[in-house]
């Protein structure tokens, strides 16, 4: 999903330095923090640890262009796409293909139930917490129009 919005990138990166912490640890759950860097700009959500949450968490980034248009895209976090990206595939290199020797087939073929969970998590959209991070991206461009 990909949409392209106009706006002064001046103005812009002084609104996020004055109303975006760049540092999680100022701010509650669940509310947005980010930054601008040259031509980037990431917005993330504070989500709760150890929580269920976390396998399906996005972050919004936008590259924004000399002409100040802004094209914006939505991508899992780091931490998720560690978690549903990479634990998957170590649970089956680790499950399927070093304990090919000790396991049977059939206790092999258990492994594939926590990874195959995992893996599905990437189908997940979180709706609500897109459209907050779109929000919070419109509120920076609205705030540096003033």
């Amino acid at each position: 999903m990909n949409n392209i919005i106009k706006a002064d990138k001046e103005k812009l990166a002084v609104a996020f330095k004055k109303y975006l912490p760049a540092n999680s640890s100022e701010i509650e759950l669940g509310a947005n923090y980010g930054y601008m860097d040259e031509n980037e700009i990431r917005i993330y959500t504070k989500k709760a640890p150890r929580s269920f949450k976390i396998f399906a968490h996005d972050m919004l980034v936008a590259k924004i262009d000399e002409d100040g248009n802004i094209e914006y895209t939505f991508k899992r976090d780091t931490e998720s796409a560690i978690f549903t990206i990479f634990a998957p595939l170590f649970i089956l290199i680790f499950g399927c293909g070093l304990g090919a020797g000790i396991l049977k087939i059939y206790e092999m073929l258990l492994w594939l139930i926590p990874a195959a969970a995992l893996f599905l998590c990437n189908l997940i959209k979180p709706k609500k917490q897109r459209e907050d991070l779109l929000d919070c991206l419109l509120r920076m461009i609205e705030l540096s129009d003033k």
